[in-house]
């Protein structure tokens, strides 16, 4: 896991990326992993009934992009950081009756104008997105 978390963050620029996955007896996210700005705060336990884009990616099963995440209300903020600029991409880990867990990639900062080098990378984040919802559909 260590390897593939390591080539998956030469592959995509991101400040936070984290994975979580899904305990089965009590339906809460557990962090697997994490690193980053932000990489103390993501691995903190989920308290039971706690909510936040992460959940609802587990409960809809479909990846999302959020680009301005500080004026998106399913985004739960860490209390250490409270709300922070920056776009997020969190797609759901594939089970074999749904999701079983989420990879969050997380960019901090304003938005940045397409074309430009970060545009570039924000157009990566995108492409990840459309590779995550292409795998998700059965062949």
């Amino acid at each position: 896991m260590k390897n593939r978390k390591l080539r998956l963050g030469a592959l995509i620029a991101c400040d936070n990326m984290a994975i979580e996955v899904v305990e089965r007896p009590t339906g809460l996210l557990v962090p697997l992993t994490a690193r980053g700005a932000h990489a103390e705060e993501y691995l903190a336990p989920w308290e039971p009934g706690e909510t936040g884009i992460a959940t609802w990616v587990v409960d809809h099963n479909e990846p999302v992009l959020i680009e301005d995440e500080a004026t998106d209300e399913r985004v739960n903020h860490f209390p250490a950081t409270g709300t922070v600029e920056g776009s997020v991409i969190v797609v759901p880990l594939l089970g074999p009756s749904g999701a079983a867990g989420v990879l969050t990639l997380e960019r901090l900062g304003r938005a940045v104008p397409a074309g430009s080098a970060a545009g570039v990378e924000r157009e990566t984040h995108a492409g990840a997105r459309s590779c995550a919802t292409k795998q998700r559909r059965p062949r």
